[in-house]
């Protein structure tokens, strides 16, 4: 359990590694960010565990490299994931494609959101600067992540067949 936990925050540290090296060298429409969608296929795929482990791994390397803004990830992230576990508790109804796509877009909005509050709290309390300002291309970034959780749990299907439902399994319709 322990070695899935640290693999787990592992994954999210490269995934925001990439998100904090790769990402601004690219154009606006080809920025993927593959934080958030990890973050929802961790939360459907898997223990709520693993995806605070994802967000908290994750959250030390965008604390360590955000410059230009008041960020404070590790406290956002892992509220992120407690949304998204209440969102996919209470709200969505099933593990589908389609509910998986809803809750990327859900982990964005509350990204977009957090980050935003954070800020003007650091800016109201005189402790930055700089207001937060909402990124470019924000269809882009929700297309993208629509794209990434859709084929990350459709790969997800295929390999563990843990949300299909086998005509041998006692949970087969009949």
């Amino acid at each position: 359990m322990t070695l899935r936990l640290v693999l787990a925050a592992l994954l999210g540290a490269l995934a925001a590694l990439y998100e904090v090296g790769a990402v601004p060298f690219v154009p606006a429409w080809a920025g993927f960010r593959p934080v958030m969608p990890l973050l929802a296929l961790a939360l459907v795929s898997s223990a709520r565990s693993r995806a605070f482990a994802v967000a908290v791994g994750a959250a030390f390397i965008l604390d360590a490299y955000t410059l230009g803004h008041f960020d404070l990830a590790i406290l956002r992230l892992p509220l992120t994931v407690f949304v998204l576990g209440f969102v996919s508790d209470r709200f969505l109804t099933n593990r589908s494609v389609y509910a998986t796509a809803a809750l990327a877009i859900v982990a964005r909005f509350a990204e977009w959101i957090g980050a935003w509050s954070v800020s003007f709290a650091a800016v109201f309390l005189t402790m930055h600067d700089s207001l937060r300002i909402p990124p470019p291309a924000p269809a882009f970034i929700l297309l993208w992540d629509v794209v990434a959780v859709s084929l990350g749990f459709l790969v997800l299907v295929s390999f563990t067949g843990r949300f299909v439902t086998r005509p041998d399994s006692p949970y087969a319709p009949r």
